[in-house]
């Protein structure tokens, strides 16, 4: 009779400890649960402003600001340029250097249906004349080139030096952004950038400025620097101008 109590008894004391392993485990998998389904929801808000701010599809950027993750920000005078501040885009584009400014990226843009429509880009990353915080990022779409391009994008942000030692744009930084209309991308191309754009670009970047720790990104309108472009206006030498015109 003994002998017999005492095996039900550790039979019982196994039950129980197999009971108790189970409901602790399963404690552990609910709190599992509850913090990926916070994790994916925190993902989900923060992919959608990342889509908001980079599409450039709204007058008011981020309808809400996001953290900055830590970076590597360095002056724009610690990167070894391959072409200087001064010289046209054209130049830039020609002369880019990989890891250094050539930027395979993308961004996105308002679609016809209201909704946002991404864009593979390639690109260039060019430095400013008496600016050593921000850099100049023009984008077109990825199998385009700028001399046959039909639409662009510009940014103004910070540049860091990745775990691969490139030299990229902050995205999560980036101050200013500008939609380009294809003929303005060609009319960068083939005479440079318009007088003035990139100064008044820094003063509005600089005016948005980055807040403590938060990606602003403000939307500008440039469409005024390419009025000879809309106007179908197009420069023609002293010669040209002299000749008479056909009967």
């Amino acid at each position: 009779m003994g002998e017999g109590q005492r095996i039900e008894g550790q039979m019982f004391r196994s039950a129980g400890v197999r009971w108790a392993a189970a409901i602790v485990a399963l404690m552990i998998a609910c709190g599992a649960v509850l913090v990926f389904g916070y994790f994916i929801k925190w993902w989900s808000g923060a992919a959608q402003n990342w889509a908001a701010t980079i599409g450039g599809g709204g007058a008011g950027g981020l309808a809400r600001p996001m953290a900055l993750p830590a970076a590597n920000v360095l002056p724009s005078s610690s990167v070894p340029w391959p072409v200087s501040a001064a010289a046209p885009f054209r130049e830039h584009w020609e002369g880019r250097l990989a890891g250094v400014t050539t930027l395979f990226a993308g961004y996105w843009k308002a679609a016809s249906n209201a909704g946002w429509e991404h864009v593979w880009g390639t690109g260039v990353i060019l430095p400013i004349e008496g600016e050593d915080e921000l850099v100049l990022v023009v984008q077109v779409p990825r199998d385009e080139t700028p001399d046959a391009a039909s639409e662009g994008m510009v940014w103004l942000c910070t540049v860091e030096e990745n775990a691969a030692g490139d030299f990229v744009p902050v995205a999560m930084d980036i101050r200013l952004m500008a939609r380009l209309e294809g003929a303005w991308v060609r009319r960068m191309w083939e005479r440079g950038l318009p007088e003035g754009l990139v100064v008044d670009l820094v003063k509005r970047a600089h005016a948005v400025g980055r807040g403590p720790r938060v990606w602003q990104g403000s939307i500008a309108e440039v469409s005024e620097f390419f009025k000879d472009v809309d106007d179908g206006a197009e420069e023609c030498t002293e010669e040209e101008a002299a000749e008479p015109e056909s009967p």
